[in-house]
């Protein structure tokens, strides 16, 4: 999301702008893979590392050109900056988040049955979105206190789905190599199938585990 206002109407116009970003998060590794889309790099810009919850005041304040953000932040700032004075330069290339629940090993190993329970639970959820689309979006948008719009608004890019996929591997692995490249010390990559248990998930939703192991 950039400051149309400060010259910035497509992903070319942020050579040699501010860009605000957290530093070593998905924001700074979402936003060095965007630049290079268009043969850019971090050198090309000013990164200016700012915590996530002060990205958007940042933003409205002038302080830096751009932002990188996601919702509800983008629909707030639209509101308080102005739409007409911003330009939101979306990814031409697809951006995958997963979002993971994790345990304590020990924990897991003692309380299997309880992890069983914890995805029936979430799998009745999951159950519950698919059949209940709109009554999801106002549970979830008095949960988050936003307006349903905002969450009708993103809603379709979000999947809903309790899985343990290949492709979760693929993108931890290349995340790790960025990282990687951010630190002069070495360190080793680790194996991540190492951190996974599909013990719990093949028991209650078998076709939801498509991970080689």
């Amino acid at each position: 999301m950039a400051r149309k206002d400060h010259g910035i109407s497509t992903p070319l116009d942020l050579k040699g702008k501010k860009i605000g970003a957290t530093v070593r998060s998905t924001g700074h590794y979402f936003l060095e893979g965007f630049l290079n889309h268009y043969n850019y790099s971090l050198n090309d810009i000013e990164l200016i590392d700012i915590n996530a919850a002060e990205l958007k005041g940042k933003l409205e304040e002038g302080e830096v050109d751009a932002i990188t953000s996601w919702e509800p932040h983008i629909s707030n700032a639209e509101k308080s900056i102005g739409k007409d004075k911003l330009s939101l330069l979306i990814s031409p290339t697809p951006f995958r988040k997963d979002f993971f629940f994790t345990a304590n090993k020990h924990y897991a190993q003692l309380h299997n049955d309880d992890l069983k329970r914890f995805l029936l639970a979430l799998i009745d959820a999951e159950d519950y979105i698919s059949n209940n689309p709109n009554e999801a979006q106002v549970i979830i948008a008095q949960k988050l206190k936003v307006s349903p719009d905002v969450i009708k608004k993103i809603w379709k890019t979000f999947t809903f789905e309790i899985t343990l996929e290949q492709s979760i591997l693929v993108n931890l692995e290349n995340e790790a190599i960025w990282a990687k490249g951010l630190s002069n010390d070495y360190q080793e990559i680790p194996n991540y199938l190492e951190f996974i248990d599909v013990t719990p998930l093949s028991t209650v939703k078998p076709h939801g585990v498509n991970l080689i192991h």
